[in-house]
């Protein structure tokens, strides 16, 4: 994965992470991630003491709901939510930079993310 590919995805995850908390989604009820945006949460949501600083340094809460993906009905409404915000306040497909990022990516992801404090977290999914 490109250094390009990797601030593209960690972009996507801090913007839905932004869409949570303007919609005050700590509960996991009103918008879902794409799968690879989910699979990047996961891994901050490891990094307990990382995911703890985000929480407080936007003051929120904002729970991960795993059995949410076995609604697919509701998730199919949170997902219909989340393309249509990310398009209103972004005015670009969701899925664009995924999709690109999809197709060249064979290996186990690594996402670098440098924190206000300065450190750099490493969140790795594969």
């Amino acid at each position: 994965m490109s250094k390009r590919e990797i601030a593209d995805l960690a972009e996507q995850y801090f913007r839905f992470m932004m869409m949570k908390v303007m919609t005050k989604d700590k509960n996991g009820t009103k918008l879902s991630p794409t799968p690879l945006i989910d699979c990047v949460w996961h891994e901050h949501i490891l990094d307990t003491k990382s995911y703890k600083a985000f929480q407080e340094f936007y003051n929120c809460t904002v729970h991960h709901r795993p059995g949410g993906a076995d609604e697919p009905g509701p998730k199919r409404q949170r997902m219909s939510r989340t393309v249509q915000l990310h398009r209103q306040l972004f005015d670009q497909s969701l899925f664009d930079r995924e999709t690109r990022i999809l197709k060249t990516t064979t290996s186990m992801l690594f996402l670098f993310i440098r924190t206000l404090t300065g450190k750099t977290v490493v969140i790795e999914c594969d």
